[in-house]
């Protein structure tokens, strides 16, 4: 019985040795499979894609939508900025806006060239003409800026008008109408060097981000409409990444 006892006892001995060696050889490998860093790393980067996710639904309601016609076939930058400066409460309309923006005649030929002045400088031609082109950032600041303080955030890179959304600040913006392709067919020389023109400039007033969509005010026809984000940025950057926002 003694002998037995002791067979016994060592069996368990045996077996509890066997058993710690299992743990403590458990122990050693599971780092290498589900490390703490990675657990951390894994939540970190699934939190970041829900923040992505949510950050790319904002709308600035309220913005006006009001059409360019029929007073101002070529009025889209005058009609933008109009629904920018009642948004912030400004009793302005188009037509004013119209009278005030600093122009320019279009182009003619004199000394065996079509020469003209810079849209950067003046509208070219008259908002309320057929026939006119229009008019780039700057001199839309100035005459923007007369009513509120503005900001010209023209060269800015796209993430920014996404910013300028995200805060409730709606953005307007060059593109061309309907987001058609840039194509350069009309030139002039201002001074000694030659201007193109782009196709269908346009503009818009930013006023919403939905997922991979951009919520647009266009002037063109007064409506609300929607356009595949990254076009619209592809389009906003080959007409120069040109905007403007009103600061509260």
């Amino acid at each position: 019985m003694k002998i037995d006892n002791a067979i016994e006892r060592g069996n368990r001995y045996i077996a509890y040795v066997v058993l710690a060696a299992y743990v403590i050889i458990g122990i050693l490998l599971l780092p290498q499979k589900f490390s703490v860093e990675e657990i951390i790393d894994t939540s970190i980067e699934s939190s970041e894609r829900v923040e992505h996710i949510e950050e790319k639904h904002y709308y600035v309601s309220d913005v006006p939508l009001i059409n360019q016609f029929p007073e101002l076939p070529t009025g889209c930058e005058v009609t933008s900025s109009t629904m920018l400066l009642n948004f912030y409460g400004v009793d302005i309309n188009k037509e004013t806006l119209a009278n005030e923006i600093l122009k320019a005649p279009l182009p003619v030929l004199r000394n065996g060239r079509v020469e003209g002045e810079s849209p950067y400088e003046y509208f070219i031609g008259n908002p309320r003409d057929k026939k006119a082109f229009g008019v780039f950032n700057k001199p839309i600041f100035n005459l923007i800026s007369k009513y509120m303080d503005a900001e010209n955030i023209t060269g800015c890179e796209f993430s920014q008008v996404i910013e300028k959304i995200k805060n409730g600040q709606p953005v307007m913006a060059w593109i061309t109408r309907e987001l058609t392709e840039v194509q350069y067919t009309s030139s002039w020389y201002v001074k000694n060097e030659e201007f193109w023109w782009p196709k269908g400039e346009h503009t818009i007033v930013i006023t919403g981000v939905e997922g991979d969509t951009i919520i647009v005010n266009d002037p063109y026809d007064g409506k609300e409409k929607r356009y595949e984000l990254e076009r619209f940025k592809r389009i906003w950057e080959s007409i120069g990444r040109q905007a403007i926002v009103i600061l509260e």
